[in-house]
């Protein structure tokens, strides 16, 4: 399994002397065996930058058997996160009570290859998404549960320390063979929305009514600015993956001239 990954912080931030003044709220780890990313919440809880990194750190070697199975997991370090933290807002009262009151929030996605053949188990708890891309035809395939171009626009599912039971319906599996010449791609919600519209719009597979307003901005950028050939798109994006600058770089243009939503991106790329 040969992986590579980059995360940057999204493109229009505060910056004061040439340093950015927000951190990236986004995580992810590649191991042998297992890819993981995570997005944390900012806007709800606190910490969401310490608790993406925590998930993805804490990441088991095997699947999770269930909802109840991930809940069992986080009870082995969420303690150790929330009194390691403690000492860090005691100085600020709002933030002391809004970490007590609300935790903190991230979403997270993990990618297990199970054989030495390309077999894989893929599991997410958020709205992250995980695409099967063909080098060869361009052909891009999606998650199965993402079954309408709207579904970026829901509120996504959340891990939060604070929560002992976890809703069953966030919590998604799904098992991957690859064919020759497919490879899998891992986004968080902001990146992967963008190369979802841009196929859509490419394939012209867009039957209903767009009623998300993110991606109704995506759309409406690549129906004025169509694609020649798709793969060259997505060579650009994987070629940007070589260096943290190169990755920043391309989100922030996609950013300036394009659609990309204004939000942390982080991508990893399998094959």
């Amino acid at each position: 399994m040969q992986t590579i990954g980059q995360t940057t912080v999204k493109a229009n931030n505060d910056i004061y002397e040439g340093e950015i003044h927000r951190v990236n709220e986004d995580a992810f780890l590649l191991k042998e065996n297992c890819i993981a990313i995570s997005d944390g919440a900012g806007g709800v809880g606190i910490l969401a930058d310490l608790w993406s990194k925590e998930l993805v750190q804490n990441v088991p070697y095997n699947p999770f058997r269930s909802v109840s199975d991930l809940d069992k997991w986080l009870s082995g370090f969420w303690e150790d996160f929330y009194t390691g933290n403690l000492p860090k807002l005691e100085g600020d009262p709002w933030k002391l009570k809004k970490f007590e009151n609300e935790g903190s929030q991230a979403t997270l996605s993990v990618l297990w290859k199970v054989s030495k053949k390309s077999n894989f188990i893929y599991q997410s708890y958020g709205d992250s998404a995980l695409f099967v891309y063909n080098t060869k035809t361009g052909k891009l395939k999606i998650q199965d549960n993402i079954e309408s171009i709207n579904y970026f626009g829901s509120h996504p599912y959340l891990i939060n320390w604070k929560t002992e039971e976890h809703p069953s319906e966030g919590f998604y599996e799904q098992k991957i063979s690859l064919k020759p010449n497919e490879e899998i791609i891992l986004a968080t919600d902001g990146i992967a929305m963008y190369i979802f519209g841009a196929y859509m719009v490419y394939s012209n597979k867009i039957s209903e009514e767009i009623t998300e307003s993110k991606m109704l901005k995506i759309v409406d950028y690549f129906k004025e600015n169509p694609i020649s050939d798709f793969r060259e798109l997505m060579e650009e994006l994987k070629s940007s993956l070589v260096s943290k600058e190169d990755f920043q770089e391309l989100t922030s243009d996609w950013y300036k001239s394009r659609a990309l939503d204004n939000d942390d991106c982080t991508l990893v790329w399998i094959k």
